[in-house]
């Protein structure tokens, strides 16, 4: 069993912009009912022939203090996700994005508290006023870099960072791993060996 929502514009297709389906949730204030969420589909391109129907879905929620629905994240017919925008940027090709806007169209990021009981914090934001992209923990633990599931760096909370260690004793710490040296400054030309220094610990 299924729930169908259909629309047409007579005898003719639907357009561009228009709304082909919408669930509602609404609840009583004491005096009326207030619309506090809703779930929109919209027809997101134009229907050029038969087998042709671009479509995106809205997500709206109710503000504490309003009476009316606002957009909160939307889903374009190529897939891309957008929250807090309504037009989330396509970089062409295969590319899928993610999205997220402030409330000012300029400040957003991604929030991620792991663990019961939200001891670990990290974020992911851009900041318009200082036109900064900033990314690290909130709460005091380490920020690890991993290729291949296994952890290649790591800032600590102290800021001290550790190449190929995990518990760095001064301010960079480097650990020998495989290769001819653990730190390798190359001359300008790219050479290893021409004016190059190898720093190798064995």
């Amino acid at each position: 069993a299924y729930l169908g929502l259909c629309k047409k514009r007579g005898a003719g297709n639907v357009s561009s912009g228009d709304n082909i389906g919408r669930f509602s949730f609404t609840g009583f204030d004491g005096v009326n009912f207030l619309e506090a969420a809703s779930i929109n589909c919209f027809v997101d391109g134009v229907v050029n022939t038969q087998n042709d129907m671009p479509g995106s879905l809205v997500f709206s929620t109710t503000a504490d203090g309003a009476s009316s629905p606002t957009e909160r994240m939307r889903i374009n017919n190529l897939g891309d996700v957008g929250v807090g925008t309504t037009a989330p940027t396509y970089y062409g090709g295969n590319f899928r994005t993610l999205e997220v806007a402030g409330s000012a169209g300029n400040d957003g990021g991604i929030f991620s508290t792991v663990s019961a009981d939200n001891a670990v914090k990290a974020y992911f934001y851009t900041e318009s006023t200082s036109d900064t992209a900033t990314i690290g923990t909130v709460t005091n633990h380490p920020f690890l870099f991993r290729t291949n599931t296994g952890e290649r760096m790591r800032i600590d909370s102290l800021g001290r960072v550790g190449i190929g260690e995990s518990s760095p004793a001064a301010n960079v710490e480097v650990t020998h791993g495989t290769g001819a040296g653990t730190l390798l400054l190359n001359n300008a030309s790219g050479s290893k060996t021409d004016g190059a220094l190898n720093i190798a610990v064995k």
